[in-house]
């Protein structure tokens, strides 16, 4: 690389190209032009962080050269797996040559697991219904009728919860009964 390339060069990026493990030093020196480029018009498009089309087009190369995978690029951040007990989750990693390290424990990946705890409501509730036209009936009437009355309880005092629900019962029950006023 140039001196203007190595002066700019920050040190977060070769920091990045310290851990990639890229096959060859060439590579890694593409690498370097790259992030230097992409650094200079962040969130820019590849076209756009590039400065002319011969750069644009070695950008293009580089990605689509077989032995740079994004494993290969990213090798460095990959330090740790985490998933729960279940053993093919090794195989799996062994058969795609992963070869960072692998935590299975019960609870380490609860922050993962309750991120989907929403959708396994739903699904539960799916279950019961034997037809794809009856579940898409209740599911119609169920989600806005659940948001309405499910409020982010961590996140007020007892006295504001109550007053929001009693508030969310006054509204239902003039949307569900409307002869009847709270």
């Amino acid at each position: 690389m140039d001196k203007v390339g190595e002066a700019s060069c920050a040190g977060w990026q070769r920091q990045e190209i310290s851990v990639a493990s890229l096959p060859d030093k060439r590579l890694a020196r593409r690498l370097e032009r790259l992030l230097d480029q992409f650094s200079a018009a962040p969130g820019k498009p590849v076209p756009a962080a590039c400065v002319d089309w011969a750069s644009t087009k070695a950008a293009y190369r580089f990605f689509d050269n077989p032995r740079v995978t994004e494993h290969g690029v990213l090798a460095g951040h990959f330090a740790v797996m985490v998933t729960d007990k279940l053993g093919s989750y090794g195989a799996a990693r062994s058969g795609m040559g992963m070869t960072f390290e692998h935590r299975q424990h019960k609870g380490l990946n609860n922050r993962a697991e309750n991120s989907h705890l929403p959708t396994r409501r739903r699904e539960r509730i799916m279950k019961r219904f034997k037809s794809a036209r009856h579940l898409q009936r209740f599911v119609s009437i169920h989600d806005p009728i659940a948001n309405f009355h499910n409020c982010p309880r961590h996140a007020m005092s007892s006295s504001d919860d109550r007053a929001l629900r009693s508030g969310a019962m006054a509204a239902w029950r003039e949307i569900a009964e409307p002869g009847v006023a709270a």
